[in-house]
């Protein structure tokens, strides 16, 4: 009998030592940049534009398929400076900025990315993210072969690439699609809930 109390008792200290350890546990964020996997799909032709003669404003439009939040802006562009960098509400009848922020790439060709206040985001809602610049890398498929949009990567529905070319100085949302070339020079970090 005092053996059953003993392993009784043994249990129940074993299931709230588990269930205290479980309360301490963090869950765990996952960093997602989806617009930078333009650059691993296979067989691409990429060119290199380093200075265009115009300012071209050009990204994304695309959709979370669950709540989240937006951390971090990226771009990876073949220059050096700064670069507006702005998300967009694309849920109405006509574009709205959500935050614009300079993004300095201090290194050709590299990765760059800036904090930015946490924007919380909802599934199914259209957003949109553009970078203005006269340097880009134009990436097209083998006999100009098309991109599939809509194109899931992660938690992030990318609903079509959009540029357009933009010498004002002001954020403009582009309305041109294209899907047979893509810029994917910009970039947000999402974090889904």
């Amino acid at each position: 009998m005092q053996s059953r109390i003993f392993t009784l008792f043994g249990l129940i200290c074993f299931s709230l030592f588990l269930s205290f350890c479980a309360k301490d546990e963090e869950p765990i964020e996952i960093e997602e940049s989806p617009f930078f996997d333009f650059f691993n799909e296979n067989l691409l032709n990429i060119d290199t534009v380093e200075s265009a003669a115009d300012a071209w404003e050009y990204g994304f439009g695309f959709t979370p398929l669950k709540n989240g939040k937006i951390t971090k802006f990226g771009i990876k562009l073949p220059a050096k400076g700064d670069f507006s960098v702005t998300l967009w509400d694309l849920s109405g009848p006509t574009p709205v900025v959500m935050l614009t922020k300079e993004v300095n790439s201090s290194q050709m060709h590299e990765n760059a990315l800036a904090d930015i206040p946490e924007i919380a985001l909802e599934e199914g809602v259209n957003y949109g993210i553009t970078v203005r610049s006269n340097a880009f890398y134009r990436i097209t498929k083998p006999g100009n072969g098309k991109f599939i949009f809509p194109k899931i990567i992660g938690n992030i529905r990318i609903d079509a690439f959009r540029e357009i070319v933009n010498n004002t100085g002001l954020a403009t949302f582009p309305t041109m699609t294209n899907d047979t070339r893509v810029a994917p020079c910009v970039n947000v970090i999402f974090i889904a809930d």
